[in-house]
């Protein structure tokens, strides 16, 4: 008879910010996530790369509760999220969060996109909430929009007033679930520099991504995900440089050789 042993959850580092253990997800009969085990220090830079379905987005959500995980503990800076008693909505204001669509509301300019957290959740007065929301535009390169409502903008200013609303909040990390995919390429360097600049200023950070020379150049840590597991993690010039795995190998020739096929691999494509 197989007796199944409790894991032991090490928390209580508090160079630790991320902690997630046995993490899985299902959506119906679909396992999206296969028990995923992680921790993200302070200041650390993590990339996740990996094929379409991989479970890379999903993991995101995981962390501040977008999704609910059927199985698995997280924590975030040693507190709990899973927790049944949990202030998930406070611990959701921790951490920032940036999606592939810039998600800014149409009918507010990009300084009341920045501040209408703050006055609502924050409890800021109007002149507070807006100082620390130009403050934030200045820090992307838009201190001369905030007047300028989503439609003005481009879609590389969509997204760092994005960056910029979730900076006010001054969030502990950040999370970027594919912050480039849906822009135009002649936009993605001026997001990406944004990006770089909070990685110099010791943000953490998780960034969900297909930028492989950002990856390269910026984490501290890339994951190769693929089928809901970690595949292969480590420094970027170890796993984009000279990845060990073979399913890793194959993921990386399609995106740095877009015109390689390999017919052996069809389970990538998906």
């Amino acid at each position: 008879m197989s007796v199944e042993v409790e894991r032991t959850i090490p928390t209580g580092n508090r160079e630790d910010e991320i902690q997630i253990y046995d993490l899985h997800k299902s959506f119906g009969d679909l396992e999206v996530l296969t028990g995923i085990d992680l921790v993200v220090h302070r200041g650390e830079v993590v990339c996740v790369i990996g094929p379409s379905g991989s479970g890379k987005s999903t993991l995101l959500r995981c962390v501040n509760l977008l999704e609910q995980p059927t199985k698995g503990r997280i924590f975030i800076l040693n507190e709990e999220i899973t927790d049944p008693d949990a202030d998930v909505d406070r611990l959701r204001t921790l951490m920032g969060m940036v999606f592939q669509s810039f998600n800014l509301f149409p009918h507010l300019t990009a300084l009341e996109n920045c501040t209408v957290a703050l006055t609502q959740v924050k409890k800021l007065n109007a002149a507070q909430a807006r100082a620390v929301g130009m403050e934030n535009l200045h820090k992307v390169g838009l201190g001369d929009r905030g007047d300028s409502y989503p439609l003005k903008l481009s879609g590389g200013q969509q997204q760092r007033v994005a960056i910029a609303r979730a900076l006010s909040m001054d969030p502990e990390l950040m999370l970027f679930d594919e912050p480039t995919s849906a822009l135009d390429p002649e936009l993605v360097g001026e997001v990406l520099a944004v990006m770089r600049d909070l990685a110099d200023q010791g943000m953490t950070m998780i960034v969900v991504t297909h930028e492989m020379a950002f990856a390269r150049e910026v984490a501290d840590r890339v994951i190769f995900m693929d089928g809901g597991v970690i595949v292969e993690q480590g420094p970027p010039a170890e796993v984009i440089g000279n990845p060990k795995e073979e399913r890793t190998r194959t993921f990386l020739r399609r995106v740095l050789d877009p015109t390689h096929v390999d017919v052996t691999d069809d389970h990538l494509a998906r």
